[in-house]
């Protein structure tokens, strides 16, 4: 019972700590933010996205990770691009960047 108990109460903190999709659009190599900031990265044709996260760092800021990679004809990678996008939660309100 108690172990069943502790299963749903771990299965309930996950749902809870769960963070909502990237917002950003990736198409090829690029990046498209409409808001926060507004901005088109463009990165060089050879980089492919990999992947993106997002998660809430320490309480106090969004953030949102895009990962592109180039690698050479043996699918090894020779370059890492990293983009992020942090801004902090709007539960913050006397945080801000200077």
């Amino acid at each position: 019972m108690f172990r069943q108990i502790g299963v749903a109460i771990v299965c309930c903190e996950l749902l809870v700590a769960q963070t909502s999709p990237p917002e950003r659009e990736v198409k090829g190599n690029v990046i498209r933010s409409a808001a926060n900031p507004k901005v088109r990265v463009q990165l060089p044709v050879t980089a492919h996205h990999v992947g993106a996260d997002r998660w809430v760092l320490y309480g106090t800021a969004d953030c949102e990770l895009h990962a592109f990679v180039e690698a050479d004809n043996r699918q090894k990678v020779r370059k890492l691009y990293w983009v992020q996008f942090e801004g902090y939660l709007p539960s913050r309100p006397a945080l801000q960047h200077t």
